[in-house]
Parts: C-alpha cells; sequence; structure tokens
C-alpha cells in the first residue's frame, strides 16, 4: 500500500508522463499479449506500480535474505565461500528465483523467518539482548500476516529463542509479535468478521486446494 500510495503521488510530478511515454512505445506493446487489452495509460499506471511494489516488497527482501543466508552459513562453517555458494544456490537454483520476481507472498514470509533465525544465529556471544528478541518477535508475527502456514517454521525458531533465554524470550518476543498480529486481527475482523486466520477460506483462487487439509496443510 505504501509503495502504490507513493507512485499515485509522484504521478504529477512526472511519473504519469513516464508511463504515457511507455504505453506509447512501440517495443513495448510488442512484448504485450497481442489479443489483451491494451495499453491504456491507467492499465500502465497499474503495471509500472506493480512493478515497483514487487521490487520493493519481494525482489529487495529476496536480496537480503541471500545476504543473510550467507552471512550464516560463513559463520557456522567458518567457510566464505561456503556462505556465499549457499546464498547463490538459494537463490538462483530453487523456486526463489522465480518468486523472488512475482508479487506473491512466499518469498517476503522466508525473507522475514530468515531475519528471524539471523537474529539467533549472529549473535555476538552467548546471549541474546532483548532488542534482538523483540525484533524476532516482530519478524515471527510478520511472517505470520504475510503467509499463515510460515507459523510453522516460525514455532522452531521460537521455540530456539525460548532455549536461549528462557522468560526473556517469552516477555519481549511476545511483545515483538503482538503489532503485527494485532493488525492482522483487526483486518480479519473488519473483513471477515472474525479475529482467526481466515483469509485462505474465502480465497479466489485455488480454492479445491485450501479446502483440503488445514489451510491446504497435509500429509506429503
Amino acid at each position: 500500500v505504501p509503495v502504490y500510495a507513493v507512485t499515485r503521488a509522484i504521478r504529477p510530478l512526472g511519473f504519469g508522463y513516464v508511463t504515457h511515454r511507455l504505453g506509447a512505445s512501440g517495443g513495448f506493446a510488442d512484448t504485450l499479449n497481442a489479443t489483451g487489452a491494451g495499453t491504456t495509460n491507467e492499465r500502465i499506471d497499474a503495471a509500472v506500480a506493480l512493478y515497483l511494489a514487487t521490487l520493493l516488497c519481494v525482489g529487495l527482501p529476496a536480496a537480503l535474505m541471500a545476504v543473510l543466508l550467507a552471512r550464516m552459513v560463513e559463520r557456522t562453517s567458518g567457510c566464505r565461500t561456503a556462505g556465499i555458494l549457499a546464498a547463490l544456490i538459494v537463490g538462483l537454483a530453487t523456486p526463489v528465483f522465480t518468486y523472488a520476481q512475482a508479487f506473491y507472498g512466499h518469498v517476503l514470509a522466508a525473507a522475514l523467518l530468515v531475519g528471524a533465525l539471523a537474529l539467533l544465529v549472529l549473535r555476538p556471544g552467548n546471549a541474546v539482548s532483548r532488542w534482538r528478541l523483540f525484533a524476532l518477535g516482530a519478524l515471527l508475527g510478520a511472517a505470520v500476516v504475510v503467509e499463515y502456514p510460515a507459523a510453522i517454521v516460525g514455532l522452531g525458531i521460537a521455540a530456539w529463542a525460548l532455549w536461549l533465554a528462557r522468560s526473556r524470550a517469552m516477555v519481549f518476543g511476545v511483545l515483538g509479535a503482538l503489532p503485527p498480529l494485532v493488525v492482522l486481527a483487526v483486518y480479519d475482523q473488519l473483513v471477515f468478521g472474525t479475529i482467526k486466520p481466515v483469509g485462505y477460506e474465502h480465497s479466489t483462487l485455488w480454492q479445491d486446494k485450501h479446502d483440503t487439509g488445514f489451510m491446504s496443510l497435509t500429509h506429503p
């Protein structure tokens, strides 16, 4: 929403002219489906706004996730080459490469989980500071907001934090997770009339998959 709002705000400052010129380009038109709806200014504006939202909300987190993976592997293995190779493999040889270019929540949720894990793996010394626990809770809470199934992986990370920091992890981790989870609860209440995680139940896509098991989660 903030990214889209910025594209609306800067349209009178020249952004609208840029999108108009893009829509008038024959080379750009040649990349589109000939039987599609064409290149109206409104459609070009929406496409550019979606591209920028994808770049900032998905592509950038994917790149940061790769950096964190490299740092974590280097820390645990003591080998920088291993860290770089791990990041390249995950970033280029897995579905991350494809999903990082699409406006889905998959990569963003994964990046938030990796960020939470990095707070523990890359901590200086053995102690886990209060701010790290708070940030860890916030990242895990945000991951669940983006993709509910992220809670499964998040529970494992939370359990490790609890083992490392005991009661402090419970207090500061919960405080960090509350803001994004409260936002989710308010949103669900306003839109669906319940605070339960029901977004998938109201999806217009792949409804047969969402109705399988627990919100699409079942045995392999």
